[in-house]
């Protein structure tokens, strides 16, 4: 079933802030500073470290981070939260050392014996379709973030505190929502139709998918028989699948499916017996539109209140969008078409 958002997710804290009384006006905070910015984030399971980052020496049966991971560059949304999944090549790991270029200082990330890097457990779910990482950097930006783009540096350290080659990342910044360029997308949309990469043809999530089987009755038995009575085995329903692109920049997603299939051992011919399932999800996020290359940005993170596993994070191009439709291809080719509601 295509839909419209993957449901994987990693866990994470709630990142809380205290309000100030005071009401004197608040001064604009400079993030361009490493210094500051860095000392403006929150690092999940970090502990900041004032002094130089440790680095590797590249001695042997030191861990190794993937060298395509260098440079890299990638999104996040202004308030939210920049995720980097490292890719380990050899070795093992304890934990990651991560710090803002330029900055005074860094963080120490220490996971359960457990984790591991990160590792290619494909799950599609729909539009929203990507990897559930076992162990991700996860970075909660300020609001108010006055730079577009900035540099962070880590490397992994294994349980002998044996360091591997650092690997440069460039977040990217954007506008909760996208700004003006973002309006369009304002609202609720029905997940109406999709197509694969290589299909002509529409499939329509709103609509039910019946499964049936041949049968004749033997001793009010049922018996497979392909010049038998056409039989209902399963019945797949959709009842819901929309979202609805706020103008602050969050995001809501909510799904409904209804699973019916016959149960052979306790149907007769003249009493079928139908198993009932029914799957549901409500998921929170954020959202950007990138106008320059058309791209829409979803960020699902449920705002930080998340249990294990709950972290996605998706590009997708922007095919064509009215007052009433919005059409959008995922990096494997699905194009799939939303509905104003």
């Amino acid at each position: 079933m295509k839909r419209l958002l993957l449901l994987s997710f990693v866990t994470m804290s709630l990142f809380a802030c205290n309000s100030d009384k005071n009401d004197a006006p608040t001064p604009a905070v400079d993030y361009k500073d490493p210094k500051v910015l860095s000392g403006a984030l929150t690092v999940k399971s970090g502990t900041v470290v004032t002094g130089t980052m440790p680095v590797g020496t590249g001695a042997a049966g030191a861990p190794v981070l993937s060298a395509s991971s260098n440079n890299q560059v990638l999104t996040a949304i202004n308030g939210r939260y920049a995720v980097v999944a490292p890719e380990l090549e050899t070795g093992k790991f304890k934990g990651y050392y991560v710090k803002v270029a330029g900055a005074d200082n860094y963080f120490k990330v220490e996971f359960p014996a457990k984790a591991g890097a990160r590792k290619a457990k494909n799950v599609k779910h729909g539009l929203l379709r990507g990897n559930i990482p076992d162990s991700l950097i996860l970075i909660k930006l300020p609001e108010g973030l006055n730079v577009d783009t900035f540099k962070l540096q880590y490397a992994v350290y294994d349980s002998s505190n044996v360091v591997s080659n650092v690997i440069t990342a460039f977040i990217a910044v954007l506008k909760p929502a996208g700004g003006a360029d973002g309006a369009a997308f304002a609202g609720t949309w029905e997940n109406y139709r999709y197509k694969g990469p290589n299909s002509a043809n529409w499939t329509y999530v709103i609509a039910a998918d019946t499964g049936w089987t041949p049968f004749t009755c033997v001793n009010n038995v049922l018996t497979y028989d392909e010049k038998g009575t056409p039989t209902i085995t399963r019945i797949n329903r959709t009842l819901k699948d929309q979202a609805a692109f706020n103008t602050n920049g969050t995001f809501t997603y909510e799904y409904h499916d209804q699973y019916s299939y016959l149960n052979y051992d306790s149907s007769k011919c003249n009493s079928l017996k139908y198993v009932e399932n029914d799957e549901q999800s409500l998921v929170f996020g954020g959202w950007s539109y990138v106008p320059a290359t058309k791209q829409l940005i979803l960020v699902a993170d449920n705002d930080g209140k998340i249990s294990a596993d709950d972290f996605s994070v998706v590009i997708n191009t922007i095919k064509e969008v009215t007052a009433t439709k919005i059409v959008t291809q995922d990096e494997d080719g699905y194009i799939s078409e939303m509905i104003k509601k």
